[in-house]
């Protein structure tokens, strides 16, 4: 894959399973139920993975899936602290232990227990794991 097809992928991935539960929380300015946190955003991701093959989108190669839960576990400590700022929680963000936070996946599943989506992240990586190892990697032989 071309890395602009990486790094779209790695943005939809993050992006299409954290959005919709950060904007709920900033709308309603309340926690979700762990319905909501496991349902919305796994059902968004597989939604995004599916619409990235549709023809004339091409976005799916070898490694698609991978990269779209990449962008997950990065993306998810800054995208939830944006969500809990509304909820009351801090504003004053520390850039350097956010970062930390980004790059070290264990981080995205501890803060994922208080903002009731762990079941979702654990969800989607079951889910995005069994479409590489059944899809992905079959057609590139």
């Amino acid at each position: 894959m071309r890395s602009s097809k990486l790094a779209a992928s790695f943005i939809l991935g993050g992006a299409s399973f954290w959005a919709p539960t950060v904007a709920i929380e900033l709308i309603t300015g309340r926690e979700l139920s762990p319905l909501v946190g496991t349902v919305l955003p796994s059902a968004t991701l597989l939604a995004a993975y599916l619409v990235a093959g549709l023809p004339g989108r091409p976005l799916r190669g070898k490694w698609t899936s991978l990269v779209m839960l990449a962008g997950v576990y990065t993306m998810g400590p800054a995208m939830m602290t944006i969500g809990w700022t509304r909820l009351g929680g801090s504003t004053q963000i520390d850039i350097a232990h956010l970062i930390v936070a980004s790059l070290l996946p264990i981080f995205t599943l501890y803060m994922a227990g208080p903002d009731v989506t762990l079941f979702g992240v654990l969800l989607a990586t079951a889910a995005l794991i069994t479409i590489h190892v059944g899809t992905e990697r079959r057609s590139s032989r």
